[in-house]
């Protein structure tokens, strides 16, 4: 099976607010997970914390210091590709705004 023949891993957002959400679609497209309004027919739940209630299968929560995966279902290979590549998102722009605080604080 090729990689473009696998099934599109299909996320349902929740948000506390607008530019948290906007901040999660983003992360959501680049890693190439497919964002959906009916959380039935969504793989997976990418939330911020404090928000919605839990996927009944596969929930990612993103809070300030920590993401939170809870699994209560074996995920698929594409889901679990897609989950990697969406930390690695996560992963990645938290290591350059940290790099950025480096340098800002950087003596001169």
């Amino acid at each position: 099976m090729y990689l473009t023949d696998m099934p599109m891993t299909m996320a349902n957002l929740e948000a506390e607010n607008p530019l948290l959400l906007a901040g999660l679609e983003r992360a959501a497209e680049l890693a190439n997970i497919q964002v959906v309004a009916d959380k039935d027919s969504a793989t997976l739940s990418l939330r911020s914390a404090g928000s919605g209630l839990p996927h009944p299968r596969l929930d990612i929560v993103i809070d300030f210091d920590r993401i939170v995966i809870s699994i209560s279902q074996r995920p698929s290979h594409s889901s679990w590709r897609a989950i990697y590549s969406l930390l690695s998102q996560l992963a990645g722009n938290v290591q350059h705004s940290g790099e950025a605080n480096e340098a800002d604080s950087a003596p001169e």
